[in-house]
């Protein structure tokens, strides 16, 4: 649970999390000037760097604990119960926030250039088999993490058309943290998805009445189809995707681009049946309303341009570095002020405002 968490800390706060492990270097930095000037600092801490917890017997994990509980930290991620270290600028009995963002920001500090993190110094625990004797000692341990993540799994964490976009670290008290989801919308005609683009939807949305499903194109964007359009594309029905047909070896097989075509037809009849709210809006806010024919021809340009850019973006026979060139300028707009994945933070029911996941 602590990987999977860490993970989604990496992937959708990469600049802050960077910022955090840049905070906690430059603590890690200090310290160690203190320590040249002869500075004091707490005697329970020296020696704690030569225990290799990984590699600790369960008898040698428990006497440390006995002499140093003040060494350790106790997490708790949805009953999966760890033993790590302190965090070099962390202090024993810190909030569980506090000390769950110094612990991520540790981890992230590891990081090589492909993005892979190190084995943090963990030691799980099988809670069910300790005997009260060793549960006893762990409870000593004053620096508590219990983090709770059962309101991402539910089914219902984001409603229809949404997915779990990011998430919210929020205090509960000193010893609890909650993982809160942070819903962000599916593309317009999807209904289940994991992400924002038609490449990542899983599920299409019904249009006009009729149920539509998903076609994964190459040379086009993916589309929904209805079943009858779907046939008529030389296509078959497999769950919810539209796919081809091998078994149609005589009949027509449509084009990327005559599917696409046929879909956005469908789209901006459905897009153009909602033009009536559309122009209520604009009215009240004293605009004027736009005919259907235009409103049409702009949906029109709009799913031209959609279509160009990614046939600029997704060329066949795309050689490794123009693959890595075409990444690099998706990132790039991705995290721009226009597209932005959001930003993990903690809550601010219990402190008056919201506070940057940064340490």
């Amino acid at each position: 649970m602590l990987r999977l968490l860490l993970t989604l800390a990496l992937a959708i706060t990469t600049t802050h999390a960077s910022k955090l492990s840049a905070n906690e270097r430059v603590r890690s930095t200090v310290l160690k000037k203190r320590l040249k000037k002869g500075a004091t600092i707490p005697t329970n801490t020296a020696g704690v760097e030569l225990i290799q917890l990984s590699a600790a017997s369960h008898d040698d994990l428990m006497g440390h604990i006995r002499a140093h509980p003040t060494w350790f930290v106790h997490m708790n991620f949805d009953g999966e119960h760890t033993i790590t270290k302190l965090p070099p600028a962390g202090k024993a009995g810190d909030t569980a926030l506090n000390l769950l963002q110094l612990h991520i920001g540790m981890e992230l500090g590891t990081r090589d250039e492909n993005g892979m993190m190190e084995e943090t110094q963990l030691k799980t625990l099988d809670w069910s088999s300790l005997t009260d004797a060793d549960k006893a000692t762990v409870e000593t341990i004053p620096s508590k993490v219990n983090v709770d993540t059962s309101a991402t799994k539910s089914k219902k964490a984001c409603p229809v058309r949404s997915y779990i976009k990011t998430a919210t670290f929020d205090e509960v008290d000193k010893t609890k943290v909650a993982v809160n989801p942070v819903c962000g919308k599916c593309a317009p005609h999807c209904e289940v998805c994991i992400g924002e683009g038609m490449d990542l939807c899983t599920k299409c949305a019904p249009e006009l009445g009729q149920n539509t499903f998903l076609v994964r194109l190459v040379n086009d964007p993916d589309v929904c189809l209805t079943k009858k359009k779907c046939i008529a594309a030389g296509r078959k029905i497999d769950g919810v995707f539209c796919e081809a047909d091998y078994k149609n070896t005589g009949g027509k097989v449509a084009t990327d681009d005559e599917i696409f075509d046929m879909a956005m037809k469908d789209e901006e009849k459905a897009d153009v049946d909602t033009l009536p709210i559309a122009n209520g809006i604009m009215q009240a806010n004293g605009k004027k309303p736009i005919t259907p024919k235009a409103f049409k021809k702009k949906l029109h340009a709009l799913h031209e341009k959609q279509q160009n850019a990614f046939k600029e973006l997704h060329v066949d026979g795309m050689k490794e570095k123009e693959e890595a060139l075409f990444l690099k300028k998706r990132n790039k707009k991705r995290n721009s002020p226009f597209y932005s994945f959001g930003n993990i933070q903690s809550s601010p029911r219990l402190r008056g405002c919201g506070r940057r996941f940064q340490s």
